[in-house]
């Protein structure tokens, strides 16, 4: 005989099935036991259907149309050449580039293209391995390079135009910084 004291909603046997028996002798309890979805539930009650399998579907779905709609929005533009000098990424607003010339071309190179794009230099601060520019455009929009070291011929430059960036005019931006290196 089955002891019940330690598992006493287990699914019942074939022989017990056959007999016509629960597992403690009353009727049988039906399919809660009998293999399918609740075959090892250990708790009492009707078998429910269960709202995990629905809701994980719209998660799912929800996050899938959130993150094309990301990709799609323009937020998140990546252009990528070679992994070196060339490379080029847009994202959350800020044009990343890595350019293949040493740390002073880069930054004098920048302070030109500023002038012939005719925004107003505010100011500049300048360490061996970092600067930072900072400009204005004619609708007083906050215009920032950072240029960092990143060895002797590569130096990366990060733009960001206004609040939320301005993606055609950084890469504008940045190809005269190209340029005039």
């Amino acid at each position: 005989m089955r002891d019940t004291k330690i598992f006493p909603f287990a699914p019942l046997s074939a022989s017990a099935k056959v007999r016509g028996g629960g597992a403690r002798g009353g009727p049988d309890p039906g399919p809660r036991f009998a293999g399918h979805l609740g075959a090892n539930r250990l708790s009492k009650g009707p078998m429910t259907s269960l709202p995990l399998p629905r809701t994980l579907a719209r998660a799912l779905s929800i996050a899938a149309a959130a993150s094309c709609l990301c990709l799609a929005s323009g937020c998140f533009i990546v252009a990528a050449g070679a992994a070196g000098a060339g490379t080029v990424a847009y994202v959350r607003g800020e044009l990343d580039a890595v350019v293949g010339n040493g740390y002073d071309q880069v930054i004098d190179a920048s302070n030109r293209a500023l002038e012939q794009v005719q925004f107003v230099r505010v100011s500049e601060s300048r360490d061996a391995f970092s600067a930072v520019i900072i400009a204005r455009t004619a609708e007083d929009k906050k215009v920032e390079i950072k240029v960092t070291r990143e060895g002797d011929r590569l130096t990366k430059v990060r733009i960001r135009i206004g609040l939320f960036g301005d993606e055609e005019r950084s890469r504008a931006l940045l190809e005269k910084i190209q340029a005039g290196t």
